[in-house]
């Protein structure tokens, strides 16, 4: 199992695209290749006319898959809002391939999980989607149905604010909407790390009040009289982060005998009745869950991604993927490249390829979910 990552800032997408080529084919024969990632930011959507017949003239027996995005993510750096390509090609021996793509219109028609490897194959599921065309919770919802418990990682394409403005590659296709994904099984063994970025604050509570997505009652109290009082036992700067706000994590597994950081899938708390002391969050309020507060910034988002790679330290891998959502980078923290290099400093020189997401994919627990300033990071290590 081989990787190669590499990126490109040249203004011109026909040099771009030549010089990420010409770097990882100095590490790896072409020849050999077996999958290829690629991924664009602000150059023009032309590009993509001819990406796919670049890639296959250059990697013949390789599946490509990409997407357009708000910057890209290779070769130990992050290139946020300027022309950039980044490229990973993966020689995966013994590794099966399956490549789809699914319209919203057939993903309302059929049964689209029958396209995809028997569950029993275990396949790991990457998926890129175009945001403004596809449902992905639906997505997500129907692969737990057909694969239940499989990973599934991946994101949402971010170089576009409406529809047309976002492209898919999917063996040497270019799509303008819907997703694309490929499945993963074999001799090959993904490792997930899914850093939400933030830190528990307080105790956990048990919601014995909710409708809908609103928390009404936690510990048989009215919840914001509860976050209240949660609040003032704090310390200075805990209080100070809650001014910016303030999430609330609900347990993925309530028969833990206690909860941690990274055991908390987070909403975020859109609206707020102080008259009657309810939270309305961005997810499932259903009483008897088990949720704590969280707060969410630079510096928790460093601790939260570092503690996360922290178990994989010492282990060999031979590549990764990073999805990080574009309100990380240089909009989070002052230099640019801090989530790839949180990976290499952890992870060693290994070869990251990636690209920032309007929406992030990856398990939390056994169960895929949607993010949001998150990182989803895949390790490739053979089987």
């Amino acid at each position: 199992m081989d990787f190669a990552a590499a990126t490109s800032s040249l203004p011109d997408a026909a040099d771009a695209i030549s010089d990420v080529i010409e770097q990882v084919t100095s590490e790896v024969d072409g020849r050999h290749v077996s999958l290829v990632w690629a991924f664009a930011s602000r150059h023009e959507l032309a590009l993509w006319d001819d990406l796919g017949e670049q890639l296959r003239a250059a990697f013949p027996d390789a599946l490509s898959m990409g997407c357009t995005a708000d910057g890209c993510i290779g070769d130990g750096r992050e290139l946020e809002r300027q022309p950039a390509i980044s490229i990973q090609v993966a020689v995966l021996p013994g590794v099966q391939l399956t490549a789809f793509h699914m319209s919203q219109e057939e993903l309302d028609a059929v049964s689209w999980g029958r396209r995809l490897p028997d569950a029993g194959s275990e396949p790991t599921f990457f998926v890129l989607g175009e945001p403004f065309s596809i449902d992905i919770r639906r997505v997500l919802s129907d692969l737990e149905a057909s694969h239940p418990g499989r990973p599934v990682l991946g994101g949402m394409a971010s170089a576009g604010f409406q529809p047309n403005q976002n492209r898919l590659l999917c063996d040497s296709v270019t799509y303008t909407e819907g997703l694309i994904g490929v499945a993963l099984s074999g001799a090959v063994d993904v490792q997930t790390v899914v850093s939400q970025g933030c830190r528990p604050i307080g105790s956990p509570y048990v919601v014995t009040q909710a409708r809908g997505n609103v928390i009404r009652g936690l510990k048989n109290r009215p919840a914001m009289a509860a976050l209240e009082e949660m609040a003032a036992s704090l310390p200075p700067e805990d209080q100070e982060l809650l001014r910016h706000g303030v999430f609330v994590g609900r347990a993925i597994d309530e028969y833990q005998a206690g909860f941690k950081r990274g055991d908390f899938l987070i909403h975020g708390i859109i609206d707020v009745d102080r008259e009657i002391g309810e939270l309305k969050i961005a997810g499932a309020a259903k009483v008897g869950t088990t949720v704590q507060f969280h707060v969410r910034d630079a510096v928790s988002a460093d601790e939260d991604l570092r503690e996360m790679l922290s178990s994989h330290e010492g282990s060999e891998f031979s590549g990764a993927l990073l999805f990080s959502c574009n309100g990380r980078g240089t909009r989070m923290w002052e230099s640019p490249g801090h989530d790839v290099h949180a990976v290499t400093n952890a992870l060693g020189p290994i070869p990251v390829a990636g690209c920032f997401c309007a929406g992030e994919v990856g398990p939390v627990g056994s169960k895929n979910f949607v993010h949001g300033y998150t990182a989803v990071l895949a390790l490739f290590r053979p089987a």
